[in-house]
This record gives structure tokens, sequence and C-alpha cells, in this order.
């Protein structure tokens, strides 16, 4: 290149610069700005040809970076802006200049970085820009806002850029716009809450269901074997010159007539806990912990500082609920000798745990849609607004915690 193209301009002109580059004796490339110039002697023949480079290797590097940088930010969808340390902006991408209609001409200088932010955008800003100046880093959500007044949710970073030294010199910001997303995420929640209250119909329902059938299976089913009971009684005391056989069937009526009314009775109980409202929650759960394991070596202890109170129907009718499911996984698959339940009431919640000492699972693992009892159970406390955390540790056994908030959601009053 020297030969074919510098040197002619030399010979010609008497001079020469501009961009070249050299090799040096390791085969490194070093870019530099060159002067060349042509030495005569007295009689104005060419004598010698001395140069002249600056090394501007780094700078060249610098600038193919910047370059690069350049046509990625104006390739990229995200909002990406520089300022000074003073916020005064020099740089702004194609995406940004689009969206906020600034032309590519505009002295950007003359823009604050408030002006594309709404009201409450530049209130994050302003903590967000603490943030950075103590991490060198924030990223959180934002709201930008258009001239024309729309609103952009964004999720943004701020990055304190520094020099070779450690100095600060630039704020660059970048934005992404998740107005879709948000979009998607309003839908998700309304779907999510109409779910909920289908749900919550659909328990209120069962509910009902059961309290009809509860009142059928006392007034009519349970009168009726009363009655039958009383007659076989009466038959037995009254009935004269009774045979051996004929006593032993009366004997086995009366038997089956008062196990039938147990189980109607505990069928009854089970299907509509009046209990709940006769003698209150814990001594519904005390009364139907004796009864369902009676037959069994499971040991109970249950303690309460609400042992008299009364709760309002739907908390203590949700509470009672979530018990019998618990009580019947760990019958049906813990394996466990002991449970413990506790039912504690603050001045905002009321507060119930079981925890047994059974085989335990990997809640990692579980499905909760597919293992309904635990859905049910997650149900029944978020339609009271409530919370749950279930532990259960393989070898160690399970502890379900269900907290009810104690007041009304409309009025902030306590029941």
């Amino acid at each position: 290149y020297f030969k074919d193209a510098i040197m002619p301009q030399i010979l010609e002109h008497g001079i020469w610069n501009g961009e070249y580059s050299f090799r040096s004796r390791s085969n490194k490339k070093i870019i530099v700005i060159a002067e060349w110039i042509l030495h005569k002697d007295e009689a104005g023949n060419a004598k010698e040809i001395s140069v002249t480079a600056i090394d501007i290797t780094a700078l060249k590097q610098s600038q193919e970076e910047s370059n690069r940088f350049m046509q990625i930010s104006n390739n990229s969808i995200a909002f990406i802006g520089i300022s000074n340390l003073n916020r005064e902006i020099f740089y702004l991408n194609k995406s940004m200049r689009n969206a906020f209609a600034i032309p590519d001409d505009a002295d950007l200088s003359a823009y604050k970085p408030s002006y594309f932010y709404s009201e409450q955008g530049n209130k994050i800003l302003e903590q967000a820009i603490k943030e950075m100046w103590k991490k060198e880093f924030w990223a959180g959500e934002n709201e930008m806002q258009t001239p024309d007044g729309k609103i952009i949710p964004v999720m943004q970073t701020l990055l304190l850029i520094k020099d070779y030294s450690g100095k600060p010199q630039y704020i660059s910001t970048s934005a992404i716009n998740i107005s879709d997303l948000k979009q998607k995420q309003s839908e998700n929640i309304k779907i999510g809450n109409e779910l909920r209250q289908l749900s919550i119909h659909l328990q209120n329902v069962i509910e009902e269901e059961r309290a009809t059938m509860a009142k059928e299976i006392h007034d009519e089913f349970g009168q009726n074997l009363v009655a039958l009971s009383m007659n076989a009684a009466w038959l037995k005391t009254n009935l004269p010159n009774k045979d051996k056989k004929t006593e032993e069937v009366l004997n086995e009526q009366v038997s089956i007539s008062v196990d039938a009314i147990q189980k109607s009775r505990l069928l009854f109980n089970s299907l509509r806990p009046y209990m709940l409202d006769e003698v209150g929650l814990v001594a519904a759960i005390r009364w139907h912990a004796q009864t369902l394991l009676k037959q069994s070596n499971i040991k109970v202890d249950i303690h309460s500082n609400v042992e008299d109170e009364r709760f309002p129907k739907e908390i203590s009718l949700c509470l009672y609920r979530i018990f019998q499911e618990c009580l019947n996984n760990v019958v049906g698959h813990a394996k466990a000798t002991n449970i413990t339940i506790d039912v504690f009431k603050n001045k905002q919640t009321i507060n119930m745990t079981i925890e047994d000492n059974g085989i335990g699972f990997d809640t990692t693992n579980v499905n909760i849609i597919n293992s309904h009892g635990l859905l049910g159970i997650r149900e029944r406390v978020y339609a009271q607004q409530g919370k749950y955390l279930l532990n259960s540790e393989i070898g160690k056994g399970t502890r379900i915690q269900v907290e009810i908030p104690l007041f009304n959601l409309d009025t902030d009053d306590d029941f």
C-alpha cells in the first residue's frame, strides 16, 4: 500500500498524511496517524523521506467498541439512554427516540430525565438513583410516560459507569416495555380471582347439600332408628313366654339399632357439624378426634386458649374442615403415633397448628393440583383471606399451620 499508493503522492506533492498501520517485531498491528515528508537537497533533488506517527490503536479499539455498542443499542427494543453525572442527556437510542417522539437532530441536553416519566415514575427514579449511588446499580419496575400521556410500565436498570481509575463518569439506563406482560398478569389475576370465587361458591354449595342431607338423616332416618330401637326394647321387656331364639333375636335387634343410631349421629355430625354451634370449635375438634381415633393407637394432644369461645360460622367451619382433612390424612397415610393440635387466638387472628410424628413426605414433589386434600385446605384458607404453611420432612412428620384474620374485611371492625 505504501509503495503503490502513498509513495507516488509523496514524490508528487512532497507530503502525505493519514491513517496507516505498522507491524511490530512480534507481528502486533499498530494503528497510527502518520505524516510522511519528502526532503530535497539544494539542487531540488529528492534526498530522503521522514515519517512522524502517533499510535491510535487504543483509540481505534475504543471507537470500534463504541460503534458496536451504537449498532446493538439502536437495534434494541429496549429504551437506552446515557447522561453525565449532572443528568444531562447526551445519548438516546432509536427505540427511545421513536417512543418519545424525539427527532434525530434534537439537542438532547434540552431534555431532563423527568420528561420521560410519570409523576409516580419520577418518585421511583429518585429513590433508584440514590440506591444506584450506594451500590453502583439498581434494577426494578418503573413507570414511563410518553408526551401524549400514555403510561408505559417498564423493567429498568440504572448503572453507574466509571473510568479505568474507578472515577464515576456517566449514568446509563435501559428499560424494557412490559405492558404486554402486565396485561397478561392482570388477566391471569382476574382469571385466578374468578376461579377462586367459583371454588368458594362450590364449597358453599357442598356445605349446603351436606346440611340438607344431615337434616334428612336427623329428622327422618335418625327418628326411625330411635323408634325401631324403642320397639325392640319394648318387645324384649313385654313379650311373654319368649324362647331362647326369640330372646337372642331381640337382643341382636336392640344392639343393631343402638349401633345404627350411633353411626347415624356420627354421619350427621360429619355432614354438618352442628356441634360447632352448640359447644364451639375446640370442643368439636376434641370430640371428632376422640371418636375417629377411638380404635387406633394414635395419641392426641389438644391445646387451646379458646376452649369455650364461639367464632363466626364461616371461620369455625373452615378450621374444622381443615382439621378433618388433616386427621384423615394422618390416619390414612402418615403412620403416626402422636398428633398435636394447637388452637390459639390473639388480638387479630386465630391460628391452628396440626403436627404429627409420621413418615412425612417431600413437599417439593407434591403436585397440589392433583393433591385434592391440600388444594382444598389452601382454597378454604384463601377464602377467609388467611395464610397457611406446610412443612414436612421424610421420617420426621408433617406440620400444617393456618392463620385466619378475625376482622371484618369491609369495615375493619372486630367480630
